[in-house]
């Protein structure tokens, strides 16, 4: 018996032996890893424009709205922003009045902020959050009751 397993383990050891010998040969190729990065932007936030209190009598405009559009591009995407909307707000209460207002793309209040994709684009430096600011006018001495007055827009960045 004894000698049955010794020629068995001789027998796997000689036979392991020879399938390493037989595995001691190798081929190679290329695997090819590819991916495409497309042009993409995502809105992170819309931040609101609140004016606040408007005085109807004050022969000022009231300049205290500004909010902002946060958002990433993709590096080199091209992209430009616009709000949609008609710049009017409307009462609460029945029968309501509309307040107008308009919307700049500068503090000092000289660049409308474009309504339509038809303006100038920029280029995404980098990943990183970019922020267009939004810059709000009530003009003066609008003759509305007292009320509070909202209206939605959309805020879009075309790449």
């Amino acid at each position: 018996m004894r000698k049955q397993l010794l020629i068995i383990a001789f027998v796997m050891i000689f036979g392991l032996m020879v399938a390493n010998m037989g595995m001691a040969q190798s081929d190679t190729g290329d695997l090819s890893v590819t991916a495409t990065v497309a042009e993409s932007c995502r809105i992170i936030t819309v931040n609101e424009v609140a004016f606040g209190a408007y005085d109807t009598t004050d022969p000022a405009d009231n300049d205290n709205g500004t909010g902002s559009i946060v958002f990433q591009c993709v590096q080199d995407t091209t992209y430009r922003t616009y709000i949609d909307g008609t710049r009017e707000m409307t009462g609460a209460t029945s029968p309501a009045d509309t307040l107008t207002f308009q919307l700049f793309s500068d503090s000092g209040r000289n660049t409308a902020y474009l309504d339509a994709a038809n303006g100038p684009t920029s280029t995404a430096p980098d990943n990183n959050d970019i922020t267009s600011n939004i810059f709000g006018r009530i003009q003066a001495l609008q003759d509305v009751k007292v009320d509070d007055y909202s209206t939605i827009l959309t805020a879009t960045v075309e790449y």
